[in-house]
């Protein structure tokens, strides 16, 4: 077939399923394995065809221009408002928020489309918020009364996302200087212990100081987290140690004889397999798939533990 027939193939298959199901298709419903009607096109095959989904949506008819995205986006905030009292914030554009009337973007796509919140605000004939703060702490409490709280008491940013290392910075622009970043778990930390935090006490703090997340759901793992009861104060040793008592690779490499030689001790017990590697997993606080890998070989082939126990075990095979 030609591309132009490919297309059209592609065309009358979505219509077909959006007639059969009620939605147009999403990328990921395209594929080979239809019972009923299966896709002409694969996703990639799709979007390799057409330069992007977007355009093959376009092509159909059913994307929105950025002027209809506009309109989508307040229409929504109204609705929002109507049934609320208030013109939605930035962290209400959330569709898990809303099950029942989800916002046709998420925020990141409202700062996307106006280039700013503000410019949304404006948009829909409300005036602009400007939040000017003076000190680093009322940047901070302004986070800390709209915090959201996790259910394993975790409190993250309502507005802020972690940057590629997992931590989130808060951004302030001192009255004197340059726009700077500070560690919002860091800043928390030093606000809860003193009662207030400085741009002097945040950049005097010893350089080998370091705050540490001990949250109980996953330890030493959740960097957004700036809930002071699950903060540590500590050094660079007490973070390395941190990473050995939490990170899998850590536990496991340090015990690979142990779990070897126990996990032998279970099987030689009459214990089934699986059941020794569940409880092996369970003591170390690994998955069992981390343990079933170690015991056949297929991980930690080249540790001091793993050349140990073959060579005990060699030893007593030759001996017996």
């Amino acid at each position: 077939m030609s591309d132009e027939e490919l297309k059209q193939a592609c065309k009358d298959w979505a219509f077909a399923y959006e007639e059969k199901t009620g939605k147009f298709p999403r990328l990921r419903d395209w594929v080979l394995s239809h019972p009923d009607n299966p896709a002409p096109l694969n996703k990639n095959k799709v979007k390799e065809l057409f330069g992007s989904y977007n355009n093959f949506k376009e092509i159909c008819g059913k994307r929105l221009s950025v002027e209809q995205q506009k309109q989508a986006c307040k229409d929504w905030a109204f609705a929002f408002e109507e049934k609320t009292g208030n013109f939605p914030v930035h962290s209400d554009w959330k569709k898990r928020l809303h099950k029942d009337n989800p916002p046709p973007y998420v925020a990141d796509t409202i700062t996307r489309l106006f280039g700013s919140y503000n410019n949304f605000r404006e948009f829909c004939g409300k005036r602009r918020i400007f939040i000017r703060f003076s000190t680093l702490k009322e940047v901070f409490e302004y986070q800390l009364k709209n915090k959201i709280v996790t259910k394993s008491g975790c409190w993250h940013s309502f507005n802020l996302t972690p940057s590629n290392d997992g931590y989130v910075s808060l951004g302030w622009t001192p009255s004197t200087g340059n726009f700077k970043k500070f560690g919002l778990h860091i800043v928390s930390y030093l606000y809860h212990r003193d009662g207030d935090v400085t741009l002097e006490s945040y950049e005097d703090r010893d350089s080998d100081f370091l705050v540490r997340h001990m949250c109980a759901k996953k330890p030493g793992e959740n960097r957004e987290c700036f809930n002071p009861d699950h903060l540590e104060s500590g050094t660079r040793v007490d973070n390395s140690n941190d990473a050995r008592s939490y990170h899998t690779g850590y536990k496991v490499k340090e015990n690979v004889l142990e779990i070897l030689i126990e996990h032998d001790e279970n099987m030689a017990a009459g214990m089934i397999k699986e059941h020794s590697l569940d409880a092996l997993a369970l003591k170390y606080g690994v998955t069992t798939n981390t343990i079933r890998r170690l015991v056949n070989g297929e991980s930690y082939q080249n540790y001091p533990g793993r050349d140990q126990y073959n060579e005990e075990k060699n030893k007593s095979i030759s001996t017996s």
